[in-house]
């Protein structure tokens, strides 16, 4: 017998009618042979034809490499999931209508109490991660709340508003005295003071990293090696915790800078 042949009479035959009532998409090559979800390789069929389709389908591509693929498929439709029994193409479509006119989105009622139970199992997973965070993260590990209100509009820098930037500049620069200009200069460079400057690098070369244990153990680190190894964690993001989480981490270790030496 000739499956491609009737398999294509089913399909063209699909092609060229409206159908009432329940219907079933089906694609003309199926996805495990590589076909898409596009209008061209969609048709839709009765659950009858749907069932007969694979069957079909079963049989074209049997002894072949994609046979168990086509099989397999088949092999769902024909068996009813629950008793295990065979089903022939008039028992699948009539338990395919079934199925559809008593499905629970049908019914409002129970739709109703289906959405009811998802916002409450929504409320307690919220409540659930709430805890967990609390007991295993902590407060200072938490998002900080976002801010209300609209976000300032921020021009974008172009070429010429720049420019107009810069003429600005230069105009209220041109009616300062020498005294403003010299104090503008110290307040917006900080560190333009050589001496300052020496003495902030010399504070840090003399700090080391402190890790106090919870009990009340204490580890002076020497190296970035160190860290590593002995907290898991980089130097970096023990930088970030002493400067963002005051110094404590999610294990309820301390971190600190420490003095070798005094300045």
């Amino acid at each position: 017998m000739n499956y491609q042949k009737h398999y294509n009479n089913l399909i063209d035959k699909a092609k060229n009618r409206i159908i009432d009532g329940y219907v079933e998409t089906h694609h003309i090559l199926p996805k495990c042979l590589g076909g898409v979800d596009s209008k061209e390789n969609l048709v839709i069929l009765t659950a009858r034809e749907h069932f007969i389709a694979h069957a079909l389908l079963a049989k074209i591509w049997d002894g072949t490499p994609n046979g168990y693929k086509l099989a397999s498929a088949f092999r769902y439709m024909s068996v009813d999931s629950h008793s295990g029994n065979r089903q022939h193409n008039h028992d699948y479509e009539w338990m395919r209508k079934l199925y559809s006119r008593n499905h629970p989105t049908k019914n409002s009622v129970i739709v109703e109490k289906i959405r009811i139970a998802a916002i409450k199992q929504a409320h307690e997973r919220r409540i659930k991660k709430r805890i967990f965070d609390d007991m295993f993260i902590g407060p200072i590990f938490a998002k900080p709340a976002p801010k209300l209100g609209k976000k300032k509009f921020q021009p974008k820098q172009t070429q010429e508003s720049n420019k107009k930037r810069s003429i600005t500049l230069k105009q209220t620069l041109s009616m300062l005295s020498p005294d403003e200009l010299s104090e503008r200069s110290r307040k917006s460079c900080l560190l333009c003071d050589q001496t300052k400057r020496a003495d902030a690098i010399k504070r840090a070369k003399s700090s080391e990293l402190k890790m106090t244990n919870i009990d009340k153990s204490e580890i002076v680190f020497h190296t970035y090696d160190d860290v590593k190894i002995l907290t898991g964690m980089s130097y970096s993001e023990i930088k970030y915790i002493i400067k963002i989480h005051s110094g404590y981490d999610k294990h309820g270790r301390h971190f600190e800078y420490v003095k070798k030496y005094r300045v």
